[in-house]
Formats: structure tokens, sequence, C-alpha cells
């Protein structure tokens, strides 16, 4: 861009603004009644004694508007205003042949005392750098120019200064680089917020040119952001080169988070001056990071389950599983057995990171309150952070943190009820989990007692049941997470959907004096055989995972499978499954699958365009002329049927024709479709007719698909009679027609758009109010509908 400044201004500019108040005797003024006024109040000053290394860039251009270049304006950063003079171009006298005139930037935080600043030349602009305080959250700007002369002009927004919001300073998550190859973050990243490279040398010491004793080297942070594609690249050493080692000021930067960012990813290179260049970039990959949204840190509690009661010590752990009720026996103290009940959550940008160390993981789980609630006691209880598992934090619930009166919690035996919840925003809301009928059962008892559990407790209390019924499959499929009676087969599960759809399956049993008699539900085992594991294909050989209580239906219990952390680390594809009961603690099993035993299907997809259509071929035909139709079928299944409302096809026009020769004799009906701009992609159209076959049987319909003559452009019919030799002979009566056009949605939905007179169709005898053009074919001709014809109406209303 050529500078807009005078040649002798952009020589002189730096050193006479610097001193134009002493030497040409430049009154600096205070500003006019009002332009000190900020035009809204001012937020809360924020608190922090943290400084930011951070930047913000606001531009005031020659066009009148101010467009925030880098932002936003952090507190304890920095704040760099970009003045085109162009602006204020009044005051320009001279002085001995030089510039002997001024700008000067006014800044306001919070209301307070008012500064100002020179503005230097810095090619197209003027420039001033300000401090932003630490506890800052409003800024106000506006502009003063003045000459040796007495000319005096202001730029003020009209009297209100140009105000601008101050962020709270944010903390500048570190994403590290380590030296033994390990590429981690602290915490999420956040949109809006900023980010701190961490980059360790060692992984890059190829190119390390001296040059008279100095380092002649450098290595360089790149980065690009998605979906807006901001790329940056900083040097990481910027100090003295003849420093020890060569190595001195060595940096971590900190990179500004935009507000839309969904992922960045970062590349390292080294070079130096004799042309060495090295790079470090995950193999021409690049190391890349999600970004999730600000607000309630950018997280959301998205998933609780996977109970598991485990009784630590006596030898080994046990593992029980999600048993209901789980038990505590203060005999167990002296025996060095304690029970906990284990408890898994996912949060998006959390808990699936991937974390340097157990230590580093029990710091990201800072960010996360996780509590029980129970009934034995008032207050609700912490959580432990166990471990990261898989994309999971697991916690635990000690149970013996309820009979502990070292702490001052010492609840009575009992029979008592709990429930867990999770917060992201340091409690302002809460997901809670298993809070179903008041919660899952907890027994707390001096010793084993068997009469404290009328069904299943601890394996050392006898049980043993029939298991009376198996059945009633169902699921949540949806975001609402609703249970609805019934599954298809296949079930299809999408990974688009995972953290957003439920991804649950559900079937009833009924085991008599169990589920009908308030008894527990670890009295019964549940549990899914499925060749759908934690990654790759099918399995060879099936496995079995436990079922969840899902709660009481009537007379019977209900078990649900989540497989969503399946679907999320499997690949795409096909696999079985099927459920069994025990009421016996495994000695026998009930079996529910499909058709009684065999399994059901399961199929993984990425997304819905990702899905095998379905087949229609119910009334379907293919009709490329009046001799040219036939039966067929098209490769999808339509979701739903709605009026083509905005253009999206019109019938351009309608003919009926008739054709004899050589004793054969054709009628048809014929109909051209234009197509507008519809949301997705066309994948056919054509004309639907109800008919009478003659046989005094009820109208039939057909879906009569034509061909594309050109593009946007459709020919389709539909043949009404045939008589002559060869056989074959048929006469059918249209009753009632219409047009549509298959359109598959982005989503992968496919609509049926319609022009039908809002749903009445239409009739040959009123699409031909009056006589109409007759083009002759030879042997015979086909008579297009008039212009007033009522099929037409969209055609005048649409097309350009």
């Amino acid at each position: 861009m050529q500078s807009q400044w005078p040649p002798l201004v952009r020589l002189h500019a730096a050193l006479l603004l610097a001193f134009s108040s002493t030497v040409l005797s430049c009154a600096t003024p205070e500003p006019p009644v009002g332009v000190g006024t900020p035009l809204v109040a001012t937020a809360t000053p924020k608190a922090s004694t943290i400084t930011v290394d951070h930047v913000a860039v606001v531009r005031f251009q020659s066009d009148w508007n101010e467009v925030v270049v880098t932002g936003p304006v952090y507190a304890g950063g920095k704040l760099r205003l970009q003045f085109d003079a162009a602006r204020l171009p009044s005051c320009r006298g001279t002085k001995y042949g030089l510039p002997a005139w001024s700008i000067l930037a006014y800044v306001k935080f919070d209301g307070g005392a008012t500064t100002s600043r020179p503005m230097t030349a810095q090619g197209a602009f003027l420039e001033a750098i300000v401090d932003v305080p630490e506890t800052a959250g409003d800024v106000e700007v506006w502009f003063y120019a003045n000459d040796y002369y007495g000319c005096k002009e202001w730029d003020t927004n009209l009297g209100q200064n140009y105000d601008f919001t101050v962020a709270a300073p944010a903390v500048a998550v570190p994403v590290r680089f380590t030296t033994d190859w390990l590429e981690t973050s602290d915490e999420p990243l956040t949109q809006g917020g900023l980010l701190e490279i961490d980059y360790s040398p060692s992984r890059l010491s190829t190119c390390r040119m001296t040059k008279n004793g100095a380092r002649a080297w450098n290595l360089y942070a790149s980065w690009r952001f998605m979906p807006g594609g901001e790329t940056g690249t900083v040097a990481l050493y910027s100090g003295d080169p003849w420093a020890a080692s060569g190595e001195a000021g060595y940096d971590t930067p900190t990179v500004n988070i935009p507000d839309d960012a969904t992922s960045v990813s970062f590349w390292f290179s080294n070079s130096d001056e004799g042309g060495c260049v090295a790079w470090d970039s995950d193999f021409g990959v690049n190391y890349e990071f999600p970004v999730v949204p600000a607000g309630a840190n950018g997280l959301t509690v998205g998933w609780i389950g996977d109970l598991d009661f485990v009784l630590i010590g006596a030898g080994s752990d046990q593992h029980r599983g999600a048993v209901d009720p789980v038990y505590h026996f203060d005999s167990w103290q002296g025996q060095g057995v304690a029970g906990i009940v284990e408890v898994q959550a996912w949060i998006a940008g959390l808990t699936d990171q991937s974390y340097a160390s157990p230590a580093a993981a029990a710091t990201a789980a800072s960010a996360i309150d996780a509590e029980v609630v129970t009934t034995a006691v008032v207050q609700p209880l912490p959580l432990h952070f166990q471990r990261q598992q898989g994309n999971n934090f697991v916690y635990a619930f000690r149970l013996n943190d309820l009979r502990n009166s070292l702490s001052g919690v010492m609840a009575s035996y009992g029979n008592y009820r709990y429930s867990f919840r999770f917060s992201v925003d340091g409690g302002s809301t809460w997901k809670p989990a298993f809070d179903q009928d008041g919660g899952r059962r907890l027994v707390l008892a001096a010793t084993l007692d068997c009469t404290l559990f009328p069904a299943g407790g601890p394996p050392e209390c006898p049980k043993s049941a029939p298991v009376g019924w198996v059945g009633g499959w169902g699921g949540r499929f949806n975001h609402a997470c609703q249970l609805v009676a019934g599954i298809p087969d296949p079930v299809l599960f999408t990974k688009s959907s995972l953290g957003h759809d439920c991804m649950v399956l559900t079937a009833e049993v009924y085991v008599p004096g169990i589920t009908d008699a308030g008894g527990a539900s670890s009295a019964i085992r549940a549990e899914v055989e499925t060749d759908l594991g934690f990654g790759g294909g099918p399995l060879a050989t099936p496995v079995f995972y436990p079922l969840s209580f899902d709660g009481q239906a009537g007379n019977n219990f209900r078990y649900a499978w989540s497989p969503a952390q399946n679907v999320g680390m499997s690949n795409t594809g096909d696999y079985q499954f099927r459920f069994r009961f025990s009421a016996d603690g495994g000695t026998s099993w009930t079996v529910l699958g499909k058709d009684g035993t065999s399994f059901r299907n399961l199929r993984i997809a990425n997304d819905s365009l990702d899905i095998v259509p379905e087949q229609t071929c119910d009334g379907v035909q293919s009709w490329d002329s009046a001799t040219n139709s036939a039966p067929s079928c098209v490769p999808w299944a339509k979701d739903a049927d709605y009026d083509a409302l905005y253009c999206e096809h019109w019938l351009n026009g309608l003919g009926r024709g008739q054709w004899s020769h050589n004793g054969t004799t054709l009628t048809w009906l014929e109909a051209y479709v234009r197509i507008g701009a519809p949301l997705g992609s066309v994948l056919g159209a054509g004309l639907w007719v109800s008919y009478l076959d003659g046989s005094g049987g009820p109208a039939k319909e057909a879906w009569s698909y034509g061909n594309a003559i050109e593009p946007g452009y459709y020919r389709t019919g539909f043949t009404t009679s045939r008589s002559g030799p060869g056989g074959g002979s048929f006469t059918f009566t249209i009753e009632a027609f219409a047009t549509f056009i298959d359109v598959q949605r982005p989503s992968g939905v496919v609509d049926r758009l319609w022009q039908s007179a809002g749903g009445q169709n239409y009739t040959v005898s009123a699409a031909w109010p009056s006589a109409g053009y007759v083009l002759g074919i030879g042997s015979g001709s086909v008579e297009y509908v008039p212009d007033d014809s009522p099929t037409l109406g969209a055609k005048w209303a649409c097309q350009p």
C-alpha cells in the first residue's frame, strides 16, 4: 500500500511529533466538554495480577470504519492504536519548510483520568501503544490534531468517544512439546482464550551454525487455526546471539485463539544462515489440538456412567460391576478391605485429551467438581479422582468416608440411597446421574447380614430365581434421550452424533419375586454379548459387557447398554449383539436377540451421508418415452414430504400425446420439470399419477421418474394406453397427477418436494381450460397446456 503521508512527514514525523510541543510550541489542550463522557456505563473493573503478553490492534480507517484488527483488548496487555491521518486533514501547518503539526490519541480507562499519547508514523498509519491496566474493564479513545498556527480538529465519534470493552485477562494454556516427544496441553484450549507454546529445543538440533562466535540459527513455531485459517510464525530465540551457549532469550510465545476456532495445528522448523533446514511436523501432518467453545470453561459434562463396585484389598481387587445395593461393613476395617464405587465421566475437550503423566491428568481434573449425594449424610461428599481411562476420568466414592470419625462424618447403620453429580462451572450447574427413584441403594452395617438384602447383595448371600420373561426392546436415540419402544434391525449409530444424541439400547426382564416385589436390581445379572470392541473392526470372539439398571417398568426391570464409547473408538461397519439375563448368579442364562436368541445387527457409520441407502421399488417406474417405460427402483428412501414453496422446482410444460402407426396406438402424458435452487442434491424428478386400470379395483399410484435432458431440466411422463399387435394392451384413466423432485439434504435425509396445488393435485380436464398448442410428431401429435393452465402457476411465479 502506498503511504498517504507527504514525503516530509514520512521522513521527519517521528522526530517532529515527539518534540512538537517543545520546539514548535503546539499546545496540548484539554478535550472539549462532553468528549470524555462514555456512551454507556463502563464495566466493573476485574481484579487480576496477570500481565498478558498480547497486543490488541484497533485501526481507525479513512473510510470512518473502526476495525479491531487483533482482539480482544486484554486487561494487563497492550493496545496499539492505528490512525489514518486523512480522518483529521485540516491542520497541516509547516514552519521552516518542515511539518509543524501533530495528532494525539486520548485514552481513558473505566471513566478515570485522561492521558494522551503522541502518534508516530508507522507506514500508512500513525500509531501509539498504550499499556492496559490489569483492572481495566473499558477503554475510551478519541483523537486531536493541531498545528503551530492554532488550528485544532477533533475525532470524537460525535462527542461520544470510541468505546471498547476490555476483556478479563486470560491465563494462557501451555501447549507443551517435550524432549521425550510428547505433545500435551494441561487444559482444553478455548475459543477467545490464549495458548502458550512451550517447545523443547532439543527436538530440533540439526541446524546449529555459528558466525563470528554468535548464534546464526533459530527455531520457528508456526500455527494455523481452523476453520478460519489464521496462520502465524514466530522465532523462539530473540536474545543476545553472543550469550553463553548462544541460546539466551528463549521465548514461549503467547497466541490469541480466534473466537470461532475449532482446532489448531502446530509445526516447527530449525534453520541457519548456511541454508540448513529441519522440520518437526509430525511427519508432515502437523500436531493438531481441539479448541472448545468458551463459556463454562468451554466444557460440558457429556456422559456419566459405567459404575463398578470394587472391593480393595484382601489379596487383589474384586470388581463386582454395577451391583445395587453396594455395601460397607465396619468389620472390613480389621481385614484390610474397603469398598468403593467407581464412576466414569466423559467431558469433551478435557477427559479425552492426552496428558503427559497421571499427575497432569489429576491437574486437569481440578476443573471438575464431582460429588456423591446420599441420604446417609446431610451434605454432599466429594468424589476422589482415580485416573484417566480411555476418554473418561474415573472417580471413586469411598464408602468408608461415611464411617470416618476422624473426618467428622459418621452415618448410622441402615439402608440409604445415593447418586452422583458433576459440574464444570464451579458448581453453578450440575449434571446428575443415577438419581432415578431417589438413587441407587447403599447398606451400612457392622458386619455381613444377608437379611438386609431381600434379593441380590453380597455373593455370600444365597439367591436363585428363574427368569420368567425377556423382551421389550427399546432405546434412547435422539438429543432429548426419550425412551422409545422397538428398535430397527440393523440399529444405526453415527459417529457424527457422538456427544449430541443418546446411544442407548434397552430391554426388559421379569423375574417373579424380584422385579415385581421390590427386589434389588443387582439380584439379576444382565449382559450384552457383542463383537463390538473399543477399536478396530468386529472382534473374532464376542465379549460380554454388563448392562446398567435403567429403572422399573411395571413388573419388569429395564436394563440398558450405552455403546457410545465403543462407537467412537471402533471402525465403521456392521456388528452384532444380543442381551442375556440370569437370576441365579450366572448358572443359567435367558438370551434375548432377534426372533429369539439369534444376534441382532448394529451398524456404525461416520454420518448420515455414509449410510448405505435403501431401495424404493413399490410403484416406481422409469419413463423415457411412451414406448420406453418399465418398473424400476430408486436407491434411496424418502424421509418426508413438503410442498415446493420456495421455487425448488416448477412445471415448465405439460403435454398429452397420441400416436398411431401400423395398427399400434399410444397415448400418454408428458411433463417438463425445471429445477430451481433446492437446498441439497437433486436425486430425481418425476410425475406422480393416481389412475384406474379398468379392473374395477381401487385407484393405483405410480411414481414415474424421468431423465435430465439438460442440466436442471427433466422430461418425465406416464403412458396411459397402448393397443395393437404384440400384446400388452392396456388403458389407464388418470384421476390425479402432480410433479415432484427428491432432494438429499446436507444432513443426509431425503425430502420429496411437490408441485401439487397445495396437496389438492391436478386433473387432466382442469389442466386444459382451453385448447393448447398442438405439435405434430409424424404419426401423432402432442397438445401442450395453454398459458392459463393452473399447472403453470408456479412457472410464472418462479422463472427468472
